[in-house]
């Protein structure tokens, strides 16, 4: 006579094993989708009884699983499920590591913060050895521009309305002038002049690195103003395009040029034109570090403290305009 069929299952899980179950209990949990069908059936002995699908099969009902060969196994009679464990050691484990995550944060946020280490820049290269008086070569004041645009504060004006009109443009630092005029001389000035304000002392540096044959005293270079009128006070470094460099002022408004100081260089030239106070120097070098003095320095009292500063090109002849070409263009006020 064959053994009954089993009349508890226990459902094996990831949970762990659940159950006991009748087999109308187990088709409920089925129903519920408390279990699964293809979750795996033990009776209370341990063996295995296939599937859930298995278990609500008529193999088992019979008291057969479809891998047993041999005769069906009854269940014991039922017993009580082991007592379940109080949550309590659980939940002081929880607490006890919440507790150790605080302490650690709470340390990690007091902690003084280390700001990360700055970079050093590379140092600047020594600045050249220049005559007492004269500055050191400055940063040149050129930045990213459009090709032709003026950098900022600087704008050109025919002096004088000279004639042919001219016209300046900046490109990759280089200065690109062209000037009409008579003459810088005598009790009014034209020429092309691109300028800048001025306030109190400065240096300002400039290469010559070419220019045009329209007159042997044609004249480039550079001048302080006190203003945009043609015969106001100024103070002026030109050299022509033979190399002949001159040191000029105009004490005040409407008086005549004098020439202080008159020396021939080569072009490529470098110039430098300084003012502290009333006091003007004028310098000039082939390499631009090395400094000679064009005449003395002078005393021009005239030109406004607030002034007009920057590039001149006079082609001495008004049916031609001169192109001059500047590079390394700087202006700095004294440490």
């Amino acid at each position: 006579m064959p053994a009954p069929a089993p009349k508890t299952f226990y459902v094996i899980t990831t949970r762990g094993d659940v159950g006991p179950y009748t087999r109308a209990e187990l088709r409920d949990q089925l129903h519920a989708g408390a279990v699964r069908a293809e979750d795996r059936v033990r009776n209370a002995f341990g063996r295995p009884l296939g599937t859930v699908a298995d278990a609500l099969s008529d193999a088992i009902s019979s008291g057969r699983t479809p891998a047993q060969s041999g005769p069906p196994v009854a269940d014991p009679p039922a017993h009580r499920a082991a007592p379940r464990r109080s949550p309590a050691p659980l939940i002081v484990g929880l607490a006890a590591a919440a507790l150790v995550g605080a302490i650690i944060l709470f340390s990690a946020l007091s902690r003084p913060e280390v700001p990360a280490p700055t970079p050093t820049p590379p140092s600047a290269p020594a600045a050249p050895d220049l005559p007492a008086d004269a500055a050191p070569v400055p940063t040149p004041i050129a930045k990213p521009l459009p090709d032709g645009a003026l950098p900022d504060g600087w704008s050109f004006l025919d002096l004088g309305d000279a004639r042919p009109k001219g016209k300046a443009t900046f490109t990759g630092g280089t200065w690109t002038l062209d000037g009409g005029g008579e003459d810088i001389w005598g009790g009014r000035d034209e020429c092309g002049f691109v300028h800048r304000e001025s306030r109190g002392d400065f240096t300002m540096i400039i290469r010559v690195v070419s220019t045009q044959n329209t007159h042997e005293w044609d004249k480039i270079g550079m001048m302080v103003r006190s203003s945009l009128d043609a015969s106001s006070a100024m103070v002026g470094l030109t050299v022509t395009h033979q190399g002949r460099v001159q040191f000029v002022r105009r004490h005040r408004d409407s008086g005549s040029i004098e020439g202080v100081g008159d020396t021939t260089v080569s072009l490529p030239t470098w110039l430098q034109l300084t003012r502290r106070g009333s006091t003007y120097g004028g310098h000039w070098s082939s390499d631009g570090t090395t400094w000679t003095a064009v005449g003395d320095k002078q005393d021009v009292g005239n030109v406004a403290t607030t002034a007009r500063l920057g590039l001149a090109v006079c082609s001495h002849n008004r049916s031609v305009a001169n192109r001059a070409v500047f590079d390394n263009v700087s202006v700095t006020a004294p440490r």
